[in-house]
């Protein structure tokens, strides 16, 4: 199944700047992984407030649990809300 998720990180007052370039630049790395997997299909980033990230992103999973399994979300250890908003079948 494929998953579209809207996903907002609000990043804590008073985290660093290099702590931020960190994690974003492991989300990188990890977004990378998940897409040469077939797991990530596709990710958006609209333009950001300050001190919020904002992604969309195309995943493809079996099911719900798979999706929101550990093995397939990025090392982000920000303030992170991911809104599942709607899944298609595509089998």
């Amino acid at each position: 199944m494929e998953y579209l998720t809207d996903l907002i990180t609000t990043v804590p007052e008073g985290t660093s700047p290099i702590k931020v370039g960190e994690l974003r630049a492991a989300e990188a790395v990890r977004a990378a992984e998940l897409a040469k997997a077939g797991h990530l299909i596709r990710l958006w980033r609209p333009s950001l407030d300050l001190g919020e990230g904002h992604s969309i992103g195309l995943f493809r999973a079996t099911d719900e649990a798979e999706l929101r399994s550990p093995r397939l979300i990025t090392p982000s250890y920000l303030d992170e809300c991911h809104h599942y908003v709607a899944d298609s079948t595509s089998q």
